[in-house]
């Protein structure tokens, strides 16, 4: 496995145990395929051996190919952190395992889950658009374009309309991204 070597290429037997454990370095030491891989990044930080996106997909192959959301997975493997943890933390529901597993759906009202984005690793970025934030929904105003292209990204389902007050294209949305939106720029 590309982990273990780049573990023991820069510790030395004694410092994977100190660092790991006897158990789980030991078996790291011996090359055993099972162990966790949150249980090795919540003590050794990854991005110190440069241990990338490409190299846990290829060492957590049989994991990582039953999620669409490998990024998300590997966001929070990189910072030590499980789903299960993500779920417990943020009070959300299980559905949290299904959007992994079978992609994110943005437009979704499951509890909580804006609370979760920044854990994920989700990037919002709005600073292309003018934001107007109500109750039920956010809306977004900037080209056309911008708004297609982050449209797209998200998986939102509504149209783009254009508002002739205002002379510009806009995006109306609810769901847990708007959620999120709407929590960052209230403050």
């Amino acid at each position: 496995m590309i982990l273990y070597d780049k573990i023991k290429a820069k510790y030395s037997k004694e410092e994977i145990k100190e660092l790991l454990g006897i158990s789980i370095g030991g078996r790291i030491i011996r090359n055993e395929i099972n162990v966790n891989p949150s249980s090795i990044s919540s003590k050794i930080n990854l991005l110190e051996l440069c241990y990338t996106m490409e190299d846990f997909f290829i060492d957590y192959k049989e994991i990582t190919d039953k999620y669409i959301e490998k990024n998300m997975y590997y966001n929070l493997f990189l910072r030590g952190l499980t789903i299960n943890y993500i779920k417990n933390k943020f009070d959300l529901e299980t559905q949290i395992y299904a959007y992994l597993i079978r992609g994110f759906d943005y437009n979704g009202f499951t509890r909580n889950m804006h609370l979760a984005f920044d854990s994920l690793g989700i990037v919002v970025d709005t600073s292309p658009f003018t934001v107007d934030l109500y109750k039920t929904h956010v809306e977004l105003f900037g080209k056309k374009e911008d708004l297609e292209n982050f449209r797209n990204r998200y998986g939102i389902k509504w149209e783009l309309w254009y508002e002739p007050y205002r002379k510009s294209w806009h995006l109306a949305f609810n769901g847990c991204l708007a959620e999120y939106i709407r929590t960052k720029k209230a403050g």
